[in-house]
């Protein structure tokens, strides 16, 4: 800030409104970059119900808030991979518990 005082007004105000302008351009990144990530958390969790819900027919309310209330991919590609492989719907339904099962509904 010191070196900002010491240049002429127009040439301090260049510099802060071409910071600003750097700060607010990488906000929007880091948002759209946010909003990528959420729209395929979302994308997922909804194509792992549906796809529960076509193999076993119906999936329980908690079991479906459970994997809303999924933010890992990790766990959510580990329950899609459980998903694929359960012989029942109350095996899948287990694995959603346990795997979900640090998460408050």
């Amino acid at each position: 800030m010191r070196a900002l005082k010491q240049l002429p007004a127009s040439q301090g105000e260049l510099i802060m409104n071409t910071l600003a302008q750097e700060w607010l351009q990488e906000g929007r990144v880091e948002g759209r970059v946010e909003g990528r990530v959420e729209g395929a958390m979302t994308h997922g969790q909804e194509m792992l119900i549906s796809f529960a819900e076509e193999r076993f027919d119906i999936l329980s309310q908690d079991a479906i808030g459970r994997i809303k209330m999924i933010t890992s991919q990790e766990v959510l590609d580990n329950l899609t991979r459980k998903a694929w492989r359960s012989e029942s719907l109350e095996e899948l339904e287990t694995w959603i518990k346990r795997l979900t099962a640090g998460i408050n509904l």
